[in-house]
């Protein structure tokens, strides 16, 4: 089973052109002169998506004609974007999709001539075509897309803005006239993050690890982000990030790898920093991908649309580990394959609170192998885990899909599956060691010959709602603590439960009881 099967993704075209250039823009609105302009990264956005069904994005769900023009508004709430009506311009990533016939695009702002230029060429039947493009907006922030022949869907995301600076320094001082009334104070300059580019070729740097090491004055006044095009990046000593510098890739066609010969093994370090990680993949022969040993506030340092993949042999493999960490992570996915023992898609440990979303675990040894595999393993420490997945596959001695140990949990919207056929003991979802859990709509499966209990309780103080569980041995197995069930869909052999909830259980039944 691939890690496809449990959640599927949907891989934006990545951006191809090379950036030569960041920072000043001269305005090509339709403004009575050019001024200057200064970018501000965001995290990208859909402004549209002319695409049918699911896809539609703004509104317009057919393709552009012949000679058709599409104009959209780019500022304020447009799409899934909300630019500033200070915005200039839109730095884009358009993709080209489905074209009937060979064509060009072009991007221009709204109710100006459009230009004899082309923003993006594709020919009849190519595969989506990607292309980054600078377009300057209008004065009431609209931008067209123009297109020549055939028909076309287009879809375009935002990854940033420019909008206009304040004045420059002011030149030697004249003559002293009679001083007017003071006039109201303004409102302060937007301070936007620098921008360090990385990439294979005709970036500011070729090696991530040099380019964190050029920035030496940040701080909560002097942000940084660190923009890494497409490609592959060896980082064998691995990389630390630092205060007040997001690191942003261009999706999953960003890699940074390694073969864990740094320190602690890790491919990606987080220390007590406010930082950001995004958009990219970490791949690593090591034994751990992203390592968080992060003491602030949970939100400082926040994991989005991350991806990490651990093929390492070593014993204790770990796809993400927080240490005595405070962190958050949305919409990232873990990938264990290896033969080792002692392996952790996410490791929760020594007083650490993570919440995590839209997070989704994979532990599959796909060569033989794989002893000990636990999907996320929480010790002495808080876990909030929400929309979610986790499935351990193919391992042998023990593990759980789930396991917290002295913890406190909280799960909303959470499958965690154990399927092996090995003879094992495995549990979908393991909570004991006087834990205190609230568990909503939790699906927990045991399965295979290895499989035992889809909820495995020693010791443990739970309120489980709207549950369904399923084990080969048992549905539910409290061997003590105290289990209260409001809704729960069961299906096993046996429920081992003690008291009056042993005589009134029957398969697949909505169950309402108290068991202490």
């Amino acid at each position: 089973m691939h890690q496809g099967t449990i959640r599927g993704l949907i891989a934006a075209a990545a951006i191809t052109a090379t950036v030569t250039a960041v920072g000043v823009y001269q305005s090509a609105s339709a403004g009575t002169g050019a001024s200057a302009s200064s970018f501000v990264p965001i995290t990208p956005c859909r402004l549209f998506d002319t695409r049918p069904g699911d896809d539609n994005v703004g509104g317009r769900g057919a393709p552009l004609g012949p000679g058709d023009v599409h104009t959209v508004t780019a500022t304020g709430a447009s799409g899934h974007c909300n630019l500033p009506s200070s915005a200039t311009a839109a730095v884009l990533n358009v993709v080209a999709i489905n074209p009937s016939a060979s064509s060009y695009l072009t991007v221009f702002p709204a109710g100006q001539p459009r230009p004899t230029a082309s923003s993006l060429n594709w020919t009849a039947g190519q595969a989506p075509t990607p292309n980054a493009v600078t377009a300057a907006l209008s004065d009431d922030g609209k931008v067209s897309f123009f297109n020549l022949a055939g028909s076309v869907d287009i879809a375009a995301d935002v990854v940033g803005y420019y909008q206009a600076t304040s004045a420059g320094p002011a030149g030697p001082p004249g003559p002293a006239g009679a001083t007017g009334a003071q006039g109201p104070a303004g409102a302060d300059a937007v301070d936007p993050a620098r921008v360090i580019w990385v990439a294979e070729s005709g970036g500011d740097f070729t090696s991530v690890a040099a380019a964190l090491a050029s920035i030496t004055d940040n701080d909560a006044d002097h942000r940084y982000l660190v923009q890494i095009a497409p490609g592959t990046y060896v980082e064998n000593a691995g990389i630390d990030l630092k205060d007040h510098v997001d690191l942003q890739g261009s999706g999953p066609g960003t890699i940074i790898q390694s073969n864990g010969s740094g320190s602690n093994g890790a491919t990606v370090r987080i220390g007590t920093v406010h930082a950001e990680l995004r958009s990219l993949s970490i791949a690593t022969t090591g034994s751990r991908g992203l390592d968080i040993s992060a003491a602030g506030d949970v939100d400082d340092v926040v994991v989005r649309d991350v991806s990490i993949t651990v093929t390492g042999s070593a014993n204790g493999p770990r796809g993400i580990v927080l240490a005595a960490a405070r962190a958050t992570l949305d919409g990232v996915s873990v990938a264990l394959d290896s033969t080792a023992s002692e392996q952790r898609g996410i490791a929760v440990e020594s007083g650490s609170i993570l919440v995590a979303s839209d997070t989704h675990v994979v532990i599959e040894p796909t060569h033989g192998g794989g002893q000990d595999c636990y999907g996320v393993r929480s010790e002495s420490s808080t876990l909030t885990f929400t929309a979610s997945t986790i499935l351990i596959d193919g391992c042998t001695v023990q593990g759980n899909a789930l396991h917290a140990w002295a913890s406190t949990v909280t799960v909303d919207q959470v499958s965690a599956v154990a399927d092996t056929a090995n003879p094992a003991q495995f549990n979908g979802t393991m909570i004991g060691g006087s834990s205190t859990a609230t568990l909503d709509r939790l699906v927990s499966r045991a399965l295979g010959t290895g499989g035992v209990s889809g909820l495995f309780t020693p010791g443990a103080t739970i309120l489980l709602r709207d549950a369904t569980l399923t084990g080969t041995s048992h549905s539910l197995y409290r061997s003590s603590g105290t289990v209260q069930v409001v809704g729960a869909l069961m299906g096993g052999a046996t429920f081992s439960m003690s008291g009056r909830c042993t005589d009134t259980l029957t398969y697949d039944t909505l169950a309402v009881f108290t068991c202490s």
